[in-house]
């Protein structure tokens, strides 16, 4: 089997490559790609600017498609079926993943990230134990945005909230953390961003409380619709900026989630931190029983992620897009790859 992929061979450079597949390994399928999201630490990447990615890499890990080959011990019935996959592959063997916590394991390797070729690609290999079915009623496009719903599930999870949140950063992940915390029945929601077509995009979600942070009085606004502060939390921009921003608005005790991907290091007003008594707590990916959750939540439309796509390109025009979108004036939400979305009757 010959497989087509976009690897990036450099800051801001892509070749395509086209190589004969290697069989599929023991406990690992083969799943021909559907869609692939092009996502903020792929933007990383790609500047250069990831802490942990490296080039050469298949970039990827927001993907959806169709099992068409399978290694050994994996069961035949899965050839032919749609699906999606968790991207992070533990050890098994760490204290990290001997103790509940996989997604954080000390030997990490992440699909499209670190160790594992993605899914900007005709096909890739992934472990058995990381892929769900989804329902056939899902369609493909939507399946792509299950791995960022379970990153806002898992955050989330992560605290527990009393008297709503606040969200800083309107893009798909500041996004989807807002409909997942409506979905679960938190309120007030507040969303916070510098751009306005993203604040538009709120408001056109449902949203009543949102806000550019430019203006003056920002945070005695938000403080009026919070009496006794949020809840949490989260910042899903992760700059000097917005954090500091999220410690000033943050509820005496409360939580800050660090849900967005820090380029270089943060300068903090750590008063806050020490006099509030506040917590800041990273978030990075998430686990199985978040990813299910997220399937739920998509497939019962009680998210609407086909709201947040704004666009499919095709596989053809991958290097373009990435250049179009890292220079920031896009605004585009979420844009999906179309890989092969004819394959397993994607829709």
């Amino acid at each position: 089997m010959i497989n087509t992929s976009w690897v990036l061979s450099g800051t801001e450079e892509f070749r395509l490559e086209s190589a004969a597949m290697d069989p599929v390994p023991k406990g690992w399928v083969r799943i021909r790609t559907a869609y692939c999201g092009i996502c903020g630490s792929d933007l990383h990447s790609y500047r250069g600017r990831h802490p942990m990615v490296r080039p050469p890499i298949v970039l990827g890990h927001e993907f959806s498609g169709v099992v068409v080959e399978i290694g050994e011990g994996c069961s035949p019935a899965l050839v032919g079926q749609k699906v999606v996959a968790s991207p992070s592959i533990p050890c098994g063997q760490c204290y990290q993943c001997t103790h509940d916590q996989e997604h954080i394991c000390e030997n990490l390797m992440v699909i499209g990230n670190i160790g594992v070729p993605g899914a900007l690609a005709e096909y890739m290999d992934v472990p058995f134990n990381r892929v769900l079915e989804i329902p056939d009623s899902l369609s493909l496009s939507s399946a792509a945005l299950v791995e960022p719903t379970a990153v806002a599930v898992h955050a989330l999870r992560k605290v527990r909230v009393d008297g709503g949140v606040v969200v800083i950063g309107a893009g798909p992940i500041g996004l989807l953390t807002s409909l997942v915390a409506k979905a679960q029945g938190i309120h007030p929601v507040s969303i916070v961003d510098v751009r306005l077509d993203r604040l538009n995009v709120a408001r056109q979600m449902g949203f009543n409380h949102v806000y550019d942070s430019r203006e003056s009085g920002v945070i005695e606004e938000i403080r009026r619709v919070y009496p006794d502060g949020p809840g949490a939390v989260f910042d899903c921009v992760a700059i000097s900026d917005t954090l500091n921003m999220a410690l000033r608005v943050a509820r005496k005790g409360s939580s800050i989630i660090l849900e967005g991907v820090p380029e270089g290091p943060l300068t903090l007003d750590a008063v806050y931190i020490q006099d509030r008594e506040l917590r800041i707590i990273g978030t990075l990916m998430y686990q199985i029983p978040d990813f299910q959750e997220a399937v739920r939540l998509i497939h019962d439309k009680a998210i609407p992620v086909n709201e947040l796509i704004t666009r499919h390109v095709p596989f053809q025009d991958v290097p373009q897009t990435f250049q179009q979108l890292s220079v920031g004036k896009s605004q585009d939400v979420k844009v999906l790859v179309a890989i092969l979305p004819e394959s397993g009757g994607a829709r």
